[in-house]
Formats: structure tokens, sequence, C-alpha cells
């Protein structure tokens, strides 16, 4: 999915078949004994949040920026978030409390009901995974954008839609990089539970990426590409257009990075995982994009104003230099 809405999961849930074997009381083990608490504590009763707090540095690194910008997470009702989630995003920003519910106590009583009977197959297409990580993403990128002065644009309407969707575009980007970290089954199974970007296909030019360009780079390219593909806009790689564009902002704000991305493997390496961005349908994207901004109050059509140039803004704007010079892309 585009956005914390809960009807879409990008890649699917289908089980990948190297998983649908591995034991329910397996998980459940690595899931009790990799809880964490002090100054990073896991959601419990979230399946496999200190897992990946403990093995995923991204997931990690996300969570600690969320808790350092003061967010909670709560397990109230909320009906409202359960039925329609994307309706609550702007509030869980305002309220500053990430919403989650508990899969992990209806999978123990399982497993004591019928022990060492159960394999992940038998569940993963019907148990419902937690949003903690995208919304956390979400929680980070807005923290900073207003850090840097880039959430005061009330004036103009495609300013907050562009802080919107850089917010958003973030939230899919640490997802989908977050991947480079998943080694075995354990960590995969629990990452794609509790993700919404999940492609693990793309772990491999991923890590060749990262390794060529770092990852702070590697991050903020995605981000870009992200951008372009919700803002509905096409990504070009003919000479001067979408993806020079996207390589000479990465240049200005990572200079030491300028050698690197001239480099011809480095670009093919890029223009390989650009088009990861753009495999949503785009029927689902447009649809999603306008009802988010709309619902949010923001008087801005992004099939309908395509003059827009954000490149351009983000190419000259302070507010959007700091925001991608931030600890937002410092998750080692």
């Amino acid at each position: 999915r585009s956005f914390g809405d809960g009807s879409f999961r990008c890649a699917g849930r289908s089980v990948n078949r190297g998983f649908e074997s591995v034991k329910l009381a397996s998980l459940l083990e690595h899931h009790a004994k990799s809880a964490t608490a002090g100054e990073l504590p896991s959601l419990n009763r979230v399946f496999g949040d200190g897992f990946l707090i403990t093995n995923n540095s991204i997931y990690r690194a996300v969570r600690s920026l969320a808790d350092r910008a003061g967010y909670q997470f709560s397990r109230e009702q909320n009906d409202a978030y359960r039925v329609l989630p994307l309706s609550q995003l702007e509030e869980i920003l305002r309220s500053k409390k990430i919403p989650y519910f508990d899969n992990v106590t209806v999978l123990e009583d399982l497993e004591k009901r019928i022990p060492r009977a159960t394999v992940w197959g038998d569940i993963s297409d019907n148990l419902k995974g937690n949003s903690v990580f995208h919304e956390g993403a979400h929680a980070a990128a807005r923290a900073a954008s207003l850090s840097s002065g880039g959430a005061d644009v009330s004036s103009r309407p495609e300013l907050r839609a562009l802080v919107m969707l850089l917010e958003e575009s973030y939230a899919n980007a640490v997802e989908l990089l977050s991947i480079v970290d998943a080694e075995d089954q354990v960590h995969r199974i629990f990452l794609e539970l509790n993700s919404y970007v999940y492609m693990l296909n793309d772990r491999v030019h991923l890590r060749n990426a990262e390794t060529l360009l770092g990852r702070s780079t590697l991050l903020r390219f995605l981000v870009l590409c992200y951008l372009y593909a919700n803002f509905l806009r096409e990504f070009s790689d003919s000479r001067g257009g979408s993806f020079d564009q996207v390589l000479d902002l990465l240049a200005s704000l990572s200079p030491e990075s300028k050698t690197k991305l001239a480099d011809a493997k480095t670009r093919r390496s890029l223009r390989q995982l650009s088009k990861v961005a753009f495999e949503l349908n785009p029927r689902f994207r447009e649809v999603t994009t306008r009802f988010y901004l709309r619902l949010s109050g923001v008087a801005f059509d992004v099939t309908g104003s395509r003059d827009f140039d954000f490149m351009a803004e983000l190419s000259t704007s302070k507010s959007a230099r700091a925001w991608f010079m931030s600890s937002l892309f410092d998750l080692a």
C-alpha cells in the first residue's frame, strides 16, 4: 500500500514457500527472547517487534527517531483506525500516539491448544500485522519537517502537498531498505508481517547499491523515487530527465558522492532500483494520494497540477535541504 490505510500491502501477503514450514512455536520463542527494555523498549504484544528492534538496524533507528520526537504507542481501542487507518494519520501525528493491537496473545493461545502443530503457512495469510514501523516513519519524518521549517507552508497548497508526500515517500523508502538486514527466515517473516513495502527480490540490488553509495545517499535516492511515484509523475532516464535531476540533487546534498554517482556501474544499479517505486498500481496511487490530500484539507490535485516543479523546489529550498540532511538519513 502507499499510505497507512491497511488496504494494500505492496508485494502482497502471499506466503513465501520457503517459510511455510517454520513452526509457530519457534517464532514465539524468538519473539519472547528478543523482548527489549531500557531506553528503547519493545512492544511485547506486537509479534516480532523486539526481534526487529534487536536485529534490524533501520527498524530500530526509526523507532528511536519516533521515540526521541515524543511519540508514544497505544493499545487503546481505536475503532476509526481499525476501520479506516488513513483517515487517522493526521490525528496520529497531531496527538503523537501511534495505535497498535495485540497479535501475540492469540498465537500463544493457539500454541497451547495444539502444541508444536502449527506452521507459519497455516496462519500467515490471515494474521493481521501492525503498522508501527510505517507510522513511526511518518512520525519521524513529520518531526523533521517541523524542525526544518518544512511544515510551515499553509499559504501554498502545493508545498503542503510536497511535505506530506515527502513524509509518505520516506516511510515507503525505509521499509524497502530495511530488507537489507533480513538475513534469515525468522527475520524475513517478522519484517514482512510488520511492513507494507516488502520486496525481498530487490534485496541483492539494494545491498549492492548500499555498498556503492552508502546508506544515507541511497535512502535519499529511494525517497526521491517514491516522491515521483506519489506525485504520479513519470521517471525519465533520458539525458537531463528525472533520473539526472535526482542524481544532481543527491550530489549537491552529498558532494563526496559526486564521483560515485557519475560512475556507470552505480548509475546502472540506481536505474534498476528506481523502478521499484513504481510497482504500485497507478490507479491505486492516484485514488489514495488524492483522497489523503483532500482529507487533510490540501487543495492540490496531483493529476491536474503537472506544472508544479517539485524538484526545482527541493533544489532551492533551505528547509528541504535541512530535511534531507537531518538524522532521518543517519540510520546506521
